[in-house]
């Protein structure tokens, strides 16, 4: 037997759902007003449409900032951050008898100074007895089945600050604030995981504090896994132990959407080229779409050929349906299919349409920035095999926009050795500023790797005695000798089907070995040797090595993306029955995001 966690996304779903009946009962309908906050509307929106909503009573749903009108028949549902702003405006509705009832849930559990801050808003109110107030654990965004996000956006820019623009107290503040939506994560799965980070910086932090977190859930009985269950591994890395992936160009569905046509919650809006003035179109994806549920991590070119397959296909059943026989019990029978077919028909054709739509828009950009072509020559440059320099030189030299050619040019210097030749690195670095591309990315990029080749050579961490912020710069150079060592049985499948195994993906794939595999034991206890490791449930360190894991909760400690998780998905598919990766981050962030965050970094730094 083998026990699988079940959907994050179904089980934030239910959890909502919960949230938003307010006092009714489940099953039954009651008419209310639901008052969001911005961060609380982007949990709902992937999950809840307008339809769901209605289908729960919600009649109106508006924005706690705005000015809003009494409905004082009706009971109003608030679903918002505890933040000191948000508490003042619940006190002012109350004040102003907005509405017949108010059950105010915070997203994540308030703390106690704004507890007496809601406490002096309501003391005034003189009837109480309709104000219920609750603590969720719902400060994430589930994006998918086994895809969550933080949505703490510009996280590794924050994390790598330095003190004079980050104070070690904002610092502590920002991490707490990550151990609490990783803590609703693992309260919602209602599981007991094995805490596992890399070394050092924000990771190790983040790690040590959701420990004791979790080890306080269980005390207080808002933890309680099943005692049947294998316990899953909690695996906290480092964005900066992989920074390429941030910054290559994907080809698969999914990151090409978020990279190239900037989905932001499962939605994509799409300009008209013919008529750039006319508004987006929106489009949505989710998992009832099943050509989404099937396609969404496969490569471009599969899908643009399936989409295709879909439409001629569409056609042929359209035509079949709508074909007039002679004979007139079949022409009624036709008449019956095509009528009690054609909701479901038409539903079809605006899926095929969209996905068509969808294909179309990235074959544009595909075409006009050459995006094949700088795929390509990253994965060779990032997996260190054979690549034509004449096709490097072409891109860097003005195919595509300015962020993509910095986007390859920071991977082929991030792919240089200690003592390779950088002389043509350097003479490229000089023609793109002349160029006019800026290069302050660069500039944090070479303070991170000069900081790196240091800790090397010192055979430290370094820097031990320094603030928190500036600790916060370093990274695991011991883990990522360990990552390229860890040459697995899987990574040779990954290569011969021309799919580049991740540094992460080869590090959940080293921990998720069995301890009694003998050809897999020497990488794993190497990998593991560079980790630190708690067992929350004894509050005590562990011995990693010696635990079999057959599922992983893997979060990304400023921020991650599609292509790192596809990745994992991918090598999911190969592994065998019970082996399943739940992936997440503080947040989710296109190429173009990151290298702001990066030009910000380099411009302070």
């Amino acid at each position: 037997l083998f026990f699988r966690m079940q959907s994050l996304q179904e089980k934030e779903a239910k959890a909502l759902a919960a949230v938003l009946r307010g006092g009714a009962d489940e099953g039954s309908i009651q008419w209310k007003v639901l008052v969001y906050d911005i961060p609380s509307r982007d949990i709902i929106a992937p999950l809840l449409k307008v339809g769901a909503l209605r289908n729960m009573g919600i009649t109106l749903h508006l924005n706690i900032a705005t000015e809003r009108q009494a409905i004082n028949d009706a009971p109003a549902v608030y679903f918002i951050q505890p933040t000191e702003n948000n508490i003042r405006l619940v006190g002012k509705d109350c004040k102003q008898n907005l509405y017949a009832q108010y059950y105010i849930n915070f997203s994540f559990p308030v703390t106690r100074p704004l507890l007496e801050l809601l406490a002096q808003e309501l003391v005034a109110i003189p009837n109480v007895s309709n104000i219920r107030v609750m603590d969720q654990f719902l400060n994430f965004i589930a994006l998918e089945a086994d895809f969550f996000s933080l949505q703490l956006q510009k996280s590794y820019q924050i994390l790598h600050s330095p003190q004079s623009l980050v104070s070690d107290q904002q610092m502590e503040s920002y991490i707490d604030t990550i151990v609490s939506g990783l803590s609703s994560v693992v309260l919602q799965l209602q599981v007991l995981p094995v805490v596992v980070s890399v070394q050092g910086g924000a990771a190790q932090m983040v790690a040590e504090k959701v420990g004791a977190r979790l080890l306080d859930l269980l005390r207080e009985r808002q933890l309680e896994p099943s005692a049947s269950q294998s316990r899953p591994v909690l695996l906290l890395c480092d964005r900066s132990n992989d920074l390429p992936v941030c910054l290559a160009h994907s080809w698969n569905y999914r990151s090409l959407l978020h990279d190239v046509l900037g989905m932001k919650l499962n939605k994509v809006e799409l300009k008209d080229p013919e008529n750039p003035s006319a508004p987006s179109k929106p489009y949505e994806l989710d998992q009832r779409d099943q050509f989404w549920r099937q396609n969404a991590g496969e490569l471009y070119h599969v899908v643009a050929d399936r989409a295709s397959e879909e439409l001629e296909n569409f056609k042929k059943d359209k035509d079949k349906t709508m074909a007039v026989s002679d004979d007139f019990e079949s022409a009624m029978a036709n008449v019956s299919t095509m009528m009690s077919s054609a909701g479901s028909m038409k539903e079809k054709k605006k899926l095929i349409d969209m996905h068509t739509n969808l294909a179309f828009a990235l074959l544009r950009d595909i075409k006009k920035r050459q995006l094949d072509a700088y795929h390509h020559t990253e994965v060779a440059l990032i997996n260190k095999t054979e690549y034509e320099k004449s096709k490097l030189e072409e891109l860097l030299g003005g195919a595509g926009t300015d962020l993509d050619r910095l986007r390859l040019f920071l991977i082929w210097f991030l792919a240089m050795e200690e003592g390779d030749d950088e002389k043509e690195v350097n003479r490229w670095e000089r023609k793109l500023g002349k160029d006019g591309l800026d290069m302050a990315a660069l500039t944090f990029v070479k303070n991170m790797r000069a900081f790196t080749r240091t800790s090397l050579r010192d055979g430290s961490q370094g820097a031990k005695d320094a603030s928190l912020s500036n600790t916060l710069l370093g990274f695991s150079t011991g883990l990522t000798d360990s990552i390229k060592k860890a040459k697995t049985q899987l990574e040779s499948t990954f290569k011969s089907k021309d799919i580049l195994l991740l540094p992460l993906t080869r590090m959940v794939d080293a921990i998720l070995q069995d301890p009694g595999n003998s050809a897999a034991r020497k990488g794993r206890e190497e990998m593991t040797k560079t980790l630190y490791c708690h067992d929350p449930k004894t509050g005590s360190r562990i011995d990693v090595a010696q635990f079999k894991f057959n599922q992983a909760i893997v979060f990304m400690v400023g921020g991650g993306n599609y292509t790192e998780y596809q990745n994992l998905k991918d090598w999911e598919k190969l592994q065998p029955k019970g082996k399943h990766v739940v992936y997440g981050s503080t947040d989710l962030m296109n190429a173009e995001e990151f290298v702001e965050q990066l030009h910000f970094l380099g411009t302070n730094s």
